[in-house]
């Protein structure tokens, strides 16, 4: 089984909806396998690493659930960055 990233939009939000978007125009969810590898905190140490040193390389991280315990497996949320 393989990591998996699904993409959400904001489509006739309602105000609320929009103040927890703040202001992003779209949302990366990315949901990890949860194994004994720890990708999901892997991934969190490295994107808040970049932060951290003023990197712009990648998406600050906005929100982890490590445990799955608001997704069905651990998850990372973070601003979507339009590839080329």
């Amino acid at each position: 089984m393989n990591n998996a990233l699904y993409r959400a939009e904001p489509v006739g939000a309602a105000p609320a909806a929009e103040r927890t978007m703040q202001g992003l125009a779209a949302l990366a969810i990315k949901l990890f396998v949860p194994d004994e590898r720890r990708r999901a905190q892997r991934e969190l140490g490295a994107l808040q690493l970049l932060a951290w040193a003023g990197l712009d390389l990648a998406p600050a991280p906005l929100a982890f659930d490590p445990a799955g315990r608001q997704t069905p497996d651990p998850a990372l949320v973070s601003p979507w960055l339009a590839g080329q």
